[in-house]
Parts: C-alpha cells; structure tokens; sequence
C-alpha cells in the first residue's frame, strides 16, 4: 500500500540532524529529542500510519535515540561510537519507512 507524498515528507522531517562520526553535544540530543516527539505526537495522531508496525517501530527508535542521547550528554560522554548502534538501527527504520511510499 503506497501512502501519500505530503505524509513521506512529514515522516521524514523527523530525521534528526546527526550523522556518524558527529559528537554527541547538548544540541545533538535536543534535536532528537525534538524529533521524536514532533514523531510521536504525528504517529498517534495518524490512524494510517498505527496500522503499520514500520511506524511503531520508527517511534521506538526515535525514541531510543533520543533517550541515549540525552544521556549521554547528562553524563558528560560525547564519543559517537557510545550511539552508533542506535542510529544504525535508526536508519534501518527510516530505510524500512520508505517501502510505504
């Protein structure tokens, strides 16, 4: 089932602004933490999306993300290694969304 372009560019907004390698700072982790719950707030609002469990799974990770993020940063550890696999599995929910559309 192939879902609308405006709903692809609105689930996709919500990638945070980080990529492999980048130090995870203060601004790193409010951006997630920004991104999953604008996230959250579309997905359960969207009766569509909640039939999917690619979205459910999509929330969780951005979710887990942000978690992480915010406390790495609570404990002063910015190396991206310590996140890596949590966003790793970040874009594989992302890679995963796209077949939706």
């Amino acid at each position: 089932m192939a879902l609308s372009e405006a709903l692809r560019q609105s689930v996709f907004s919500f990638y945070p602004n980080y990529e492999e390698g980048i130090s995870v700072t203060a601004e790193v982790a409010d951006n997630a933490k920004k991104c999953y719950l604008g996230y959250h707030d579309f997905f359960t609002a969207n009766s569509t999306m909640r039939h999917f469990s690619t979205f459910f799974d999509l929330d969780s990770s951005l979710e887990r993300f942000a978690t992480h993020a915010k406390e790495l940063v609570d404990n002063k550890s910015y190396d991206s290694m310590a996140i890596l696999g949590d966003f790793l599995e970040l874009n594989d929910c992302f890679q995963a969304v796209k077949r939706y559309f």
